[in-house]
């Protein structure tokens, strides 16, 4: 399985198979969505995901749990 083939199949294909795709699943106006960001190129390297120090933003639930990026969001003290 590729890099890319694993990011669809936790995302976007689990999403279907749980029928949830029209909540969830992909990135698109009106859907959940908890999002992370990783330095580096996780196509050409999966694993940058699995280290904490590569995870630079991670939103969830509409709000900063983490953020290590310039973009000033508001964080959840006890996540960060």
């Amino acid at each position: 399985m590729t890099p890319m083939q694993a990011i669809v199949a936790s995302t976007s294909s689990a999403a279907r198979l749980l029928h949830l795709d029209d909540r969830l699943g992909t990135l698109q106006p009106g859907k959940l969505a908890d999002v992370i960001l990783v330095e580096g190129d996780v196509l050409g390297d999966i694993t940058r995901i699995t280290n904490p120090a590569n995870v630079k933003l991670v939103l969830k639930g509409g709000q900063a749990a983490k953020n290590l990026v310039a973009a000033q969001l508001p964080t959840m003290p006890a996540l960060a």
